[in-house]
Formats: C-alpha cells, sequence, structure tokens
C-alpha cells in the first residue's frame, strides 16, 4: 500500500476491512493473517488476498452474534453486548465471577447477568479506544477477565489476530479509521439476512406483526444502529437532513452496498417473506402521516442527490476510483440484478392479487400523498443547494476585482521602493 497514492490508500485500506468484515459476517470464510505482504491493490480497483494458509470458518450462529454485537458498540447497549458475548460462546451462561482476582488459582462461583453487564458497561464504557478499535476492546475484554470467566473459543483467537493486525495496517494511513462504523453497512446486511430459525423468527417479531403491519419504531431503531452519522454534525447536536449541504452525493466512505443483489438471492428468503406477508395499505398509509415525516426527508434527500447536477456530472466521468469490472464481475452483477427483479415483480404482483377492490382508491390516494410530500421536499432541497452555490459564486465575482486592485496597488508599491 505503500507505494499507492495518498487518496488510493485509504481506498486500500477500507476495502481490505470491508473484505474481511465481509467474510466474518457474510460468508464465513475468513482469511486470518492480512498484513501488507497478504493484500494487493489491483489495477481495477480491487484487493486481492494472498497466502491462504491460516483461515477459518465461521458458524451462521456465530457471524450473527458478531453482527448484533457489533451494533450494541455503536449503540452502547452493553445488554445486547453481553447476551451477543453469549450466543458467541465468549462469555459462559450462567456468567462466572472470580472470587480471587489477581490469583493463580481463581475460584469462580454463578454471578447474576446485570451485574455482568453493569462491569461490562464501566470497563468497555469507559474506555473510549475499546469503542472504535477492534485491538483496544480486546485488550479492554482481557482486563475485565481478570473477575469473570471468558472462553476462547478457537475462531475468537483467530478473529483477534485478523482485526488487530488489519487496524495496524489501517493506523499507518488512515488514523481516524473506526472498524465498528466501517462495519455497520456489512451489519445490516447480516441483520436482514439471518441463517438461523431463531434469528429469522427473531427478525420477523421484531419488525411484523402478526397483521403484517410494520412494527417502525423498531425498524427504526434497527436502522438508527446501522448507518454512520455525519462526521460535520456538531457535538451533542442532530444533523437533519435538510441540512447536510453540498456534500458529494456520490462519494462514500464504504463501496458495499448492503442490500445489492440481496433481495433474489438464497439469503434473501427471510426478506422475500415479509415482503410478501406485509400490509401495503397500512405501509402507505403510515408513509403520508405526520409520523413518517423524518423517514420522507431520508428519502427526499435521496432522491435529491440522484437529481443533483454534480453527482449527474460526477457519475458520467468518475476518474478517481478505477472501476471494478472483470467480464466474470459484471456478468454476476447482471445475473444478480436479474434475479432481484424477478423477486421485485412476484411480490408486487402477490401484493396486487391480495389487494380488494375497494381498497385501491384509498391506497391510491396514499400513495399519491406520499411521493407529492417527498418530491416537494425533495424540490426544497434542490433549491437551497442552487440558491446556496448562487450566493457563493456571486460572492466570488465581487470579491474578484477587489482582489485584483489590491494585488495590483501593492505591485506598484514595491516596483516605487525598488526603484
Amino acid at each position: 500500500f505503500s507505494e499507492l497514492p495518498q487518496h488510493l490508500r485509504h481506498r486500500a485500506v477500507r476495502l481490505a476491512a470491508e473484505a474481511c468484515l465481509v467474510q466474518l459476517l457474510i460468508t464465513g470464510f475468513v482469511h486470518a493473517d492480512p498484513h501488507e505482504g497478504n493484500l494487493k491493490y489491483m489495477h481495477d480497483g480491487r484487493i486481492c488476498f494472498l497466502d491462504f494458509g491460516l483461515m477459518d470458518r465461521v458458524s451462521p450462529r456465530v457471524m450473527e452474534g458478531f453482527a448484533d454485537g457489533i451494533r450494541s458498540v455503536v449503540s452502547q447497549n452493553w445488554t445486547a453486548l453481553a447476551q451477543s458475548m453469549q450466543q458467541v460462546e465468549f462469555v459462559p451462561d450462567p456468567v462466572k465471577r472470580n472470587l480471587r482476582p489477581n490469583s493463580t488459582r481463581p475460584l469462580w462461583v454463578d454471578s447474576t447477568f446485570d451485574e455482568f453487564v453493569e462491569a461490562l458497561g464501566q470497563e468497555v464504557g469507559g474506555d473510549a479506544d475499546a469503542q472504535t478499535r477492534f485491538g483496544d476492546m480486546a485488550a479492554a475484554l482481557k482486563r475485565l477477565s481478570n473477575r469473570y470467566l471468558m472462553l476462547t473459543p478457537d475462531y475468537v483467537v483467530l478473529m483477534t489476530r485478523t482485526f488487530v493486525t488489519l487496524e495496524g495496517i489501517a493506523a499507518s494511513y488512515d488514523p481516524s479509521f473506526n472498524i465498528y462504523t466501517t462495519a455497520l453497512p456489512i451489519t445490516l446486511r447480516r441483520l436482514v439476512s439471518p441463517s438461523t430459525k431463531e434469528a429469522r423468527a427473531n427478525l420477523r417479531n421484531n419488525v411484523l406483526t402478526e397483521k403484517g403491519e410494520l412494527k417502525w419504531s423498531e425498524l427504526k431503531e434497527l436502522l438508527k444502529t446501522t448507518e454512520q452519522a455525519p462526521a460535520e454534525a456538531a457535538e451533542g447536536e442532530e444533523m437533519t437532513l435538510l441540512d447536510a449541504e453540498d456534500s458529494n452525493p456520490s462519494s462514500s466512505d464504504s463501496g458495499f452496498r448492503p442490500l445489492e443483489g440481496l433481495l433474489g438471492s438464497s439469503e434473501g428468503q427471510c426478506l422475500r417473506r415479509m415482503a410478501y406477508d406485509i400490509d401495503l395499505k397500512a405501509l402507505f398509509n403510515f408513509l403520508a402521516s405526520r409520523d413518517a415525516r423524518s423517514l420522507r426527508k431520508q428519502v427526499a434527500i435521496w432522491l435529491a442527490g440522484k437529481l443533483d447536477l454534480r453527482h449527474l456530472a460526477s457519475s458520467s466521468k468518475s476518474v478517481e476510483e478505477p472501476p471494478v469490472g472483470s467480464p466474470e464481475y459484471e456478468k454476476l452483477q447482471k445475473q444478480r440484478a436479474q434475479r432481484d427483479r424477478r423477486a421485485l415483480r412476484f411480490i408486487l404482483r402477490s401484493q396486487w392479487n391480495r389487494l380488494h377492490f375497494r381498497a385501491l382508491p384509498s391506497l391510491a390516494l396514499a400513495v399519491l400523498v406520499f411521493f407529492l410530500r417527498v418530491s416537494g421536499t425533495a424540490l426544497i432541497l434542490i433549491l437551497r443547494r442552487f440558491l446556496r452555490r448562487l450566493r457563493r459564486g456571486v460572492v466570488a465575482v465581487v470579491k474578484s476585482p477587489v482582489s485584483f486592485f489590491t494585488w495590483l496597488g501593492r505591485r506598484r508599491d514595491q516596483q516605487a521602493l525598488t526603484s
């Protein structure tokens, strides 16, 4: 990576981190020795892994536990983090407490779960570095293991090695690198595509009611803890979407698209089932209501970004990032898109067939209100951006002559002094 230009170094580090996180949370087949000698940045913008002598497999249950754990760290939910640690068999159930800390002959007794959660919150919650770096998290849990029993399955040792090595590379090129926020899009992919029967049932019960109505508060909480907060937001201040001005709509720290190719894949079975069972009328009635104002803003900011002239120009001639495009990759992308379209057509056709004729007028009205409100907000946002850019342009034009005459006067003064 050291031989790459500066902007490609950051991209290479993030791609390597995303690749390792996808292995841990999605595929379950993990490269456990990702040092710089085993990573190569290809000319087409991809990361190539070398030397597969140290690999490990992770079960679906452990992948889901890790995803829940990452989400819990970001949201600082120490109860959920403790539950995830038990799920991946890192902490026994019941919890064991050591009556002889710092002793070579520990004495383990049963402890309450709440007591362990409190100790976990004090150890991890009080360490800001542990909430940004996997290595510091491992150190915090090592300190906690002096008081509470921590188990060490084989995969824990290899996972620690993998991400501590990766963080070492990232620290040398990107000091602000945060393994947990980098993992959030991949975590979302795992959470909405559960593999185990228990996880599928939990996702459905958390998001849908028995009548097929969405539980919006739970869904909002899920999406809230799996998205990155804008870096421009001031500390302690919530940035609304309408305040996100003039950021490049096409730029993104993450090249991973969480839901790409999911709907039509075998992993999207749970998502397809929920989309099939959802009450379409109740969905759009909510989207058109006042309670969904923040959600409509999300859609409006996305739509305004897509219609932004700078986005259209940059998408037509992007030169900073080389295209990822082997023939095999392009073919795979087309196949994924085709499967997604087939799955979406089936879901929409099934929803249409289940609609009663009497429900169509009210459904059409709710859909119309939703799209009018979204398009209106998007139009306001586009106009605000245009006016801000116009004001900046006018100010620049006004300042230009002043700056020119100031420079000319200074030049004349210098010539007079020299003469």
